[in-house]
């Protein structure tokens, strides 16, 4: 456990890097084509194969694992809102009235780096992981047209994480609030 502790903080930077390039590109609704682009790209750079979800700029990337399981799946949504930035950070939006307001931008990177991380350790991984890069989350689009294109077929479990205060908590960075049953559904 420890090792797959210093191999998070080791990449943390990296992490980091991503989160702040896909801060600069933020898009609207289930078309979002540089965001798929970017996604792509890592996916081609790290060998994790995907495949593109039929009416939307959605991703479905698959790492099968070396040793028999189940399939779990994590979900990263991808779109922005509507939203002037008004931040003078030097990763600020290049999109005009458009940012990544509510994390997805984080929650992307948090999937890249974790599809990184488990490509790595694949031949012990046991069963598969797929990762699922979903559009349209803010406009309620981007779940059906992945569901309706097969991306949870053969799924097993699912999970999803979201930066923020979700549970009427204030937790500190670094914390982990896991509440039981469905949330944000």
């Amino acid at each position: 456990m420890n090792n797959i502790k210093q191999e998070v903080k080791n990449i943390e930077q990296e992490l980091l890097q991503v989160r702040r390039a896909l801060h600069k590109i933020p898009e609207i609704g289930d078309q979002l084509p540089r965001t798929k682009q970017f996604v792509c790209d890592y996916l081609d750079a790290i060998g994790v194969p995907y495949r593109s979800v039929k009416d939307c700029d959605g991703v479905v990337a698959e790492i099968k694992g070396g040793l028999p399981g189940k399939t779990v799946a994590f979900r990263g949504d991808m779109d922005g809102l509507h939203i002037v930035e008004e931040t003078d950070v030097p990763f600020r939006s290049e999109s005009c009235g458009q940012m990544h307001g509510c994390g997805h931008d984080a929650h992307t990177a948090m999937l890249l780096l974790t599809a990184k991380l488990l490509q790595a350790r694949r031949e012990k991984l046991k069963g598969n992981v797929r990762l699922l890069f979903q559009t349209g989350e803010e406009c309620a689009a981007g779940a059906i047209k992945m569901i309706a294109d097969g991306a949870l077929d053969g799924v097993d479990a699912i999970f999803a994480a979201h930066v923020g205060n979700l549970a009427g908590n204030t937790p500190e960075s670094g914390d982990l609030l896991i509440p039981t049953g469905a949330a944000s559904a």
